[in-house]
């Protein structure tokens, strides 16, 4: 039997050398070679919109991750603030029990008349308020002092 090495063309190892080179390295490269551009609106999330399959998915996975960390952040926050309200609440609903203000010395019948007070209140006029035609008229007196002050100045 012949040896294998002696029985292979010079043009068989190139062909054999350049499948194994298309075979190992170009699979390789073909990231770098497709384009793979991000969908619209990549500037606004600082993202190049030119870019290559290799890069696409590296920014991809960043981006990933980065979203999901601060999804993760978002949620622990929003859990927090539940957590802390829940507190509040129940401490308020102690504090308001007609139980606990008549163990104040406090009458829950005369607090939902004075809260009852305090609410019509809102809906009666203060001291010091302008009607809306009063506020037309001063804001009209001023528009026309200022065209009256305007002419003069023009005219010199």
């Amino acid at each position: 039997m012949e040896n294998i090495i002696t029985r292979v063309s010079l043009k068989g190892w190139i062909a054999i050398f350049i499948i194994f080179i298309v075979g190992t390295v170009l699979p390789g490269c073909i990231g770098q070679i497709i384009d793979a551009p991000p969908p619209q609106g990549a500037e606004a999330r600082n993202l190049d919109t030119d870019m290559k399959l290799d890069e696409s998915i590296r920014a991809y996975n960043a981006y990933v991750r980065q979203e999901n960390a601060f999804m993760e952040s978002w949620a622990a926050n929003i859990q927090e603030a539940e957590d802390k309200a829940a507190q509040w609440a129940g401490v308020f609903s102690q504090l308001t029990s007609p139980e606990a203000l008549t163990a104040y010395g406090l009458n829950p019948a005369s607090g939902a008349i004075t809260a009852a007070l305090f609410g019509a209140g809102l809906f009666f006029r203060r001291p010091g308020d302008v009607s809306q035609q009063t506020l037309a008229k001063e804001k009209e007196d001023s528009f026309n002092y200022g065209q009256e002050r305007a002419k003069e100045i023009k005219n010199g």
